[in-house]
């Protein structure tokens, strides 16, 4: 190879590794700048709070106050009856979606006040621009004292954003107290039941299950009825014959005003259930609608069983369940009930919304497996 020619490669090779080098230079400049845009449009905060309605002679003490994503409510609470709301409203300026990993509530000044959220969970995605309602309900807790019970109630959010956009959400976070341990879910071989304590006037819920037992027996997964077989809202399952009934009747067994018994497949493994405002859907695939109506609530709904005129019935629930949520009329959760281990390693059930755990009230213990 001549000089010239050996000179000429030498020369293209410095001149292709000072190109390379600047362009890698360049890229990382370019990632460093769109990371940077995306953090300097990366905002949330809550942009109004408002008292919404008060009962009995619950009061704020002083107005709201809040700042980013910190906000304090200053109230004041007599009667175990009393009961003050406020509504939040929480916007993402951002130009990227965001998931909620906490949201803290705590009380101070009187240990007679307990305060509970609706409208957002942990876990919970704002896409970008969007805005979120959320309620904060303070009620007494406890019983009534010689004087009122004052105490500031705060709240403290905490997001991180989505590089990934939604499909990579996290599994939710879940704040249980210190020492329990969560589970994928609470298994009963027919003895044990959960008395909620929820009288679920509308007939609200989500309930994931799955039926383990075999053979002609019926067990009921939940429910609760006024009296023999009238006012009834209960989810029974056949085992043999392998089929979900809905009993969902006001007045007597026929359901004068809406339903009677209402019968799908019910194929072993987990499903899901949702009642929703007239709605029955099983794993999000709609079965049946009924009439809407206020029901009246007499009994609290069992788990695993129902609560036939205040006791449980024989015939109980043979299987599993993974998680059970409560709403109100207007779909507000009002119970939500995770599988958990207490601190003395008892099989039971958390309720997420008011931080009460609940017993086995039958026969036995509960089976169980450890979340991973």
């Amino acid at each position: 190879m001549s000089k010239i020619k050996l000179l000429i490669c030498v020369v293209m090779t410095f001149v292709l590794c000072i190109m390379t080098l600047g362009y890698a230079a360049l890229q990382e400049r370019i990632d460093l700048e769109v990371e940077a845009s995306i953090d300097s449009t990366y905002r949330v905060e809550i942009t109004s709070v408002a008292q919404g309605t008060a009962s009995g002679d619950a009061r704020s003490t002083a107005a709201p106050q809040y700042n980013g994503l910190n906000a304090n409510f200053y109230v004041g609470l007599t009667n175990t009856t009393d009961i003050i709301t406020y509504n939040i409203e929480i916007t993402n300026y951002s130009t990227v979606d965001i998931k909620l990993n906490e949201l803290s509530i705590t009380v101070d000044g009187s240990n007679y006040i307990k305060a509970q959220k609706n409208g957002i969970r942990n876990g919970d995605i704002m896409l970008a621009g969007s805005t979120k309602n959320i309620t904060l309900k303070v009620k007494y807790n406890g019983e009534a004292q010689s004087s009122e019970q004052t105490g500031t109630v705060t709240l403290n959010f905490n997001f991180t954003r989505l590089k990934g956009g939604v499909g990579e959400v996290a599994e939710e976070h879940i704040d249980l107290p210190e020492g329990y341990r969560l589970c994928e879910y609470l298994e009963s071989d027919g003895g044990q039941y959960i008395n909620t304590g929820i009288l679920n006037d509308y007939q609200n819920v989500e309930v994931t299950y799955q039926r383990t037992a075999e053979g002609n027996v019926d067990g009921v997964l939940l429910g609760s009825r006024k009296a023999d077989k009238s006012d009834d809202f209960t989810i029974w399952t056949n085992y043999s014959k392998g089929t979900l009934a809905f009993h969902i009747a006001k007045g007597n067994n026929n359901g004068s005003t809406d339903t009677s018994w209402i019968y799908k497949n019910d194929p072993l493994g987990k499903h899901l259930i949702e009642i929703k405002e007239g709605n029955i859907l099983i794993d999000k695939t709609l079965i049946y609608s009924f009439n809407y109506v206020n029901r009246g609530a007499y009994y609290p709904v069992y788990l695993f069983a129902y609560n036939n005129c205040g006791r449980a019935d024989s015939r109980k629930f043979i299987g599993r369940i993974y998680e059970a949520i409560f709403f109100d009329e207007y779909l507000n959760e009002i119970w939500h009930g995770v599988p958990v281990l207490d601190d003395n390693d008892v099989a039971c059930i958390y309720d997420i919304e008011s931080g009460d755990t609940f017993y086995n009230q039958g026969e036995g213990t509960f089976l169980y497996k450890l979340k991973e």
